[in-house]
């Protein structure tokens, strides 16, 4: 099977440590494009993961032909959504998809229309941490010993 053509949209901390590694390093992904407001960043980016497509608009990204598929990382995603689901490009999307329910439906109805496929996305739905975090807190709960939980994460300095 061939595999699935990603760009991605967005190459802050969470597209540099979980997406980009990810998509880069699995056989059923090949990333093809890539975007951000930072040229600087983009072009990084683009050279550290041997991408053959970098621009910094949007636009010119989610019309891009050699793609399936777009990853969207960046803080507003609705505009950005709609204009994929319009290229045709199935759409991974991390959360919160939206900032309002008109906005949602918005969405909604350009994903429909167009047949392509949505997902919403959290990166750590299936971290081993989050995992463990989570039979703890849930064993604190069915002890009824919740009285306070913080939770912090870390930032590398390595990032590009």
């Amino acid at each position: 099977m061939k595999p699935v053509r990603v760009g991605v949209i967005g190459l802050g901390m969470i597209g540099q440590i979980m997406h980009l590694p990810y998509l880069k390093e699995s056989d059923a992904y090949e990333l093809t494009a890539v975007c951000d407001a930072s040229p600087k960043l983009t072009k990084r980016i683009a050279e550290h993961f041997g991408v053959p497509f970098a621009t910094t608009d949007w636009r010119e990204f989610v019309s891009h032909k050699n793609m399936d598929a777009i990853v969207i990382l960046t803080i507003n995603h609705s505009e950005i959504a709609i204009a994929a689901a319009r290229a045709g490009k199935h759409i991974l999307c991390e959360k919160p998809v939206t900032f309002s329910v008109k906005e949602g439906l918005e969405v909604k109805k350009a994903v429909d229309k167009a047949g392509v496929v949505f997902m919403v996305a959290y990166m750590k739905r299936y971290d081993e941490g989050y995992l463990l975090g989570k039979k703890y807190f849930d064993a604190m709960k069915k002890r009824g010993d919740v009285r306070l939980i913080e939770v912090h994460d870390v930032c590398f300095d390595d990032m590009l």
